[in-house]
């Protein structure tokens, strides 16, 4: 069970990282 709820934040924040970087490419593009 602990080790399902591990996976599960690891994904959380693999997908917060995705999209973090994502957001600041868009940003980085919008000030160029």
């Amino acid at each position: 069970m602990f080790d399902l709820i591990f996976i599960a934040i690891l994904l959380v924040c693999f997908g917060f990282m995705i999209i973090f970087t994502y957001w600041c490419d868009k940003q980085i593009d919008g000030i160029q």
